[in-house]
Parts: C-alpha cells; structure tokens; sequence
C-alpha cells in the first residue's frame, strides 16, 4: 500500500471479492463493484464538464454514501474535493466557495434555500448537482469506461475548511499520503493507533459530518482496507443502537456528547451493542466520569480518544 492515493481505493477494494457490501446508508447497499464503477461513472461525468487537473469541485449536504462515490471519482480524474460544514452560515459558506472556486457543486435538498441566497456571489459556479435521486440520474448518464488515475500520493485529493468563532473558515489542503501514509504504516508494524485494528472483518460505523477531518479520513481508511463503511444522515440515539445491532458494527468514531447521548439509550433500552468492539471518540475531551460509566455500559468496547488538527489531516495523539 505504499504510495497508495484515493484514485486507487475504489478499484482497490473491488479485487479480492467484488461482490461484498462495502457501503451501507438508509436501504442502500453498495458492493465494491458497484463502488467501483460508480466511481467511474462519477469521474467521467466530472471530465465531461471540462475540469482542469487539481481543479476544486464542492459539496454541501448531509453525510451519505454518495459523499464517498463522489470523493472516489474525483480523485480518479485528480480532482479536489472540498467537503463543506452543514453548521456553516449563508455568509460563510459563501466565504469557503469563493476560496475554493469551484465550478462544480453538489448540494443536498435541504440545502438549496441556503444556496438561493448567496447564488449571485457564485459567478464561478456553472453546474450545480443534487444529490439524492437527481445525482443518481446524472451519474448513471456517464460513461463506464475507466481511464487510467494520474493522482499522485502527493497530489491534494481533499480541501477542508477549519471553522471557529472568532475569524473566517481557513482552507487545509490534504494529499493522499497524509491521509494514508501514517495509519497505514502503523497497521503494517502494529504500533499504537487509534486505527491499529481496522481491517476488512469490520464494519464501521460513520455518525461524524464529512465535512469533519475524523469521519472523511476513517471512511477513507476503511475503504482502503476492506472494510464495510456504514453512513448515517443525522445521529439520533435510538437509531443508532438498532442500526449497531443489526449491522453489527464493530467500530465507530463519535464526539463524547454523541456517546453519552447513546449511553442513555442504552440504559433506556436494555440493548448492549455486544458487536462494537472498539470505540474512537474526538473532538473533545470525555470527563472520566463519563468514561468510566460508557466501560461499564459496553464492556466489550477499547476506548481511544485520539486529537488532531486538520492541519495534521487527523490524529496526532492516541
């Protein structure tokens, strides 16, 4: 996996059993075949539009498996993608675009009032994607034939935009290597890692925004390595639970206010969430009051709480 890039992963993951769920939101399901040639369909649908090599394409909506498609295919033609923030304002947003410049945008339907009130200032914007039924009619247009990635390791394949109170969003720009390289290298040597275990047995479970540096780099890894990525729209903690027992999830990142909103639940409920195994949590740090009642709570789970900035394009401690 040396010198691996994103342009690599989908096609990647279709070789030893192409027919494996590797995608899993709502009642959708994806096979890593399917995975792949969406991709490719994605990739020609974006070259048609006349993209130049490193261009900026965006994204503003809900997480979902279409995020990952989309990533996927735009590395595939050496695309960057700027995931945006769903807690971002009309001005800020308008901010990032016109940072980033893209001329290719996919919004989700609850986002496309906000959209209608900066439109004038996306002078640069010549195509505009929903997603959801109208992105599926759009991929499906497009061509099925692969062309070779030129996206180097070193290429940019991800631009996220840092968010505070107290000055405008600033742009990050992630290469393939500094998602890849360093977790990658540590599941070789099995040194400590918050992403030590991940492996093509797991199912991994996505509560975090993609336009969050956590979530958008363990969706990638665990592409990477085989995993089944399991995406959610909105965290609500009732189901949440149903959905780790019935997909019997075994790895999950969360924010604490996330964990102890499911802890909760699980007092609730009686449920144990017995498959998850190990559980990341970032962001924040948890008081260890609440740690502590969360290991009582699921006491098959490891516990990893990992910070890092975007700059360091995720974990820098564990």
């Amino acid at each position: 996996m040396i010198g691996l890039t994103l342009a690599d992963v989908a096609r990647m993951t279709d070789q030893p059993r192409p027919e494996r769920k590797v995608l899993v939101c709502g009642d959708r399901e994806t096979t890593a075949s399917q995975l792949d040639l969406h991709a490719t369909r994605v990739a020609n649908g974006l070259w048609d539009f006349g993209l130049e090599d490193r261009e900026r394409i965006a994204i503003l909506d809900h997480h979902s498996d279409q995020f990952y498609e989309i990533w996927l295919g735009a590395a595939r033609t050496n695309l960057v993608l700027t995931p945006l923030s769903i807690h971002l304002s009309a001005s800020e947003v308008a901010q990032v675009l016109v940072d980033c410049g893209p001329r290719v945008l996919f919004i989700g339907a609850d986002f496309e009032e906000l959209l209608s009130q900066i439109r004038p200032q996306l002078t640069f914007v010549e195509q505009i994607i929903t997603t959801g039924d109208a992105y599926v009619a759009w991929r499906d247009e497009q061509s099925t034939v692969a062309a070779k990635p030129t996206m180097k390791a070193s290429d940019d394949c991800l631009q996220v935009y840092t968010c505070d109170s107290t000055d405008l969003p600033k742009g990050v720009q992630l290469t393939s290597d500094s998602i890849f390289k360093a977790p990658l290298a540590a599941l070789l040597a099995g040194e400590i890692s918050p992403y030590r275990d991940i492996g093509p047995d797991d199912i991994v479970l996505l509560c975090l925004p993609n336009g969050h540096i956590a979530g958008s780099i363990l969706g990638a890894l665990g592409l990477a390595v085989g995993a089944r990525l399991v995406v959610i729209h909105d965290f609500v903690p009732s189901q949440i639970v149903a959905l780790i027992e019935r997909e019997r999830v075994t790895l999950s990142i969360m924010v604490p206010a996330m964990i102890r909103s499911l802890v909760a639940e699980l007092k609730q409920s009686g449920r144990t969430c017995a498959s998850l195994n190990t559980r990341i949590y970032s962001a924040a740090p948890m008081a260890t009051s609440v740690l502590i009642k969360t290991m009582e709570k699921l006491p098959y789970s490891r516990f990893g709480q990992i910070y890092g900035l975007m700059q360091t394009s995720g974990p820098i401690s564990a």
